[in-house]
């Protein structure tokens, strides 16, 4: 005859398997969750193609002004906006870490 648990964790049956998992932090350098990229076209700024350092061509959520210096408007920027706004859901919180441009 099985017999039950009940934790915090669920309900588990024994003879029986409970999994528990818990986020891990980035310690250091670029971030390799919240990285968003945009593919669109743009009124200014150089094709992809002739930059000459394509790790320059990211901008945190806070760098709309560097966006607007470099890509002037268009739907790259545009979408760049919405992206880097706070969702009005509050399941999704804050703005990718990174936006990178293609």
């Amino acid at each position: 005859m099985s017999q039950s648990n009940v934790t915090t964790l669920g309900t588990q049956i024994v003879p029986g398997a409970i999994a528990s998992f818990s986020v891990q932090r980035t310690n250091a350098g670029l971030s390799t969750n919240g990285v968003l990229m945009l593919v669109g076209e743009a009124n200014g700024g150089p094709d992809v193609s002739l930059e000459a350092d394509i790790t320059q061509n990211g901008f945190g959520p806070d760098q709309l002004a560097a966006v607007l210096n470099k890509y002037k408007s268009g739907p790259i920027v545009d979408a760049f906006r919405a992206a880097a706004q706070a969702s009005n859901d509050p399941a999704i919180t804050g703005a990718p870490s990174r936006n990178f441009r293609w």
